[in-house]
């Protein structure tokens, strides 16, 4: 007799990294700024769909001196259109009703292992992709970018 060995499929109480089963394991190495996502391919699936909030991490890797920035657009794909679009926000404070890109703006204040942390909901977004809109590297080599989700 056998037995099957059980993976858990969708819901996941803890953050799971999406780059890695590994813990610490960044998602992205960004050393300039980056094109936007194209192919359906590009970023990283959130693990079967059933995942409903993402978690970012985004530090650099050395200590700058103050003149380093950068900005990062996060970016959601869905096979029904097949097409990226830019993760966005409902801005309750925009009169227009306008939605409100999502963008991680590493200040050049941030010392290096003071990363800065946002969690967002994607629930039935399937895959996910960061896009480095501005890089000014002062003494700052370069930024690592975390991606986890979770379901709770």
């Amino acid at each position: 007799m056998s037995m099957a060995l059980y993976k858990a499929g969708g819901r996941t109480r803890q953050v799971v990294n999406l780059a890695s089963e590994t813990a610490g394991t960044a998602a992205y190495t960004i050393t300039a700024t980056t094109a936007e996502p194209s192919a359906a391919t590009d970023g990283y699936k959130v693990l079967n769909n059933g995942q409903r909030f993402l978690h970012v991490v985004s530090d650099w890797t050395s200590p700058q001196d103050g003149t380093s920035t950068a900005t990062l657009q996060l970016w959601a794909y869905h096979t029904f259109s097949g097409k990226w679009g830019r993760l966005q926000l409902f801005n309750a404070s925009a009169a227009d009703g306008t939605n409100k890109s999502i963008t991680i703006v590493n200040a050049a204040t941030a010392a290096a292992g003071s990363g800065t942390y946002g969690a967002f909901e994607i629930a039935g977004i399937e895959r996910i992709a960061v896009q480095c809109t501005v890089m000014t590297k002062g003494s700052a080599t370069n930024i690592l970018v975390y991606l986890g989700a979770n379901s709770y």
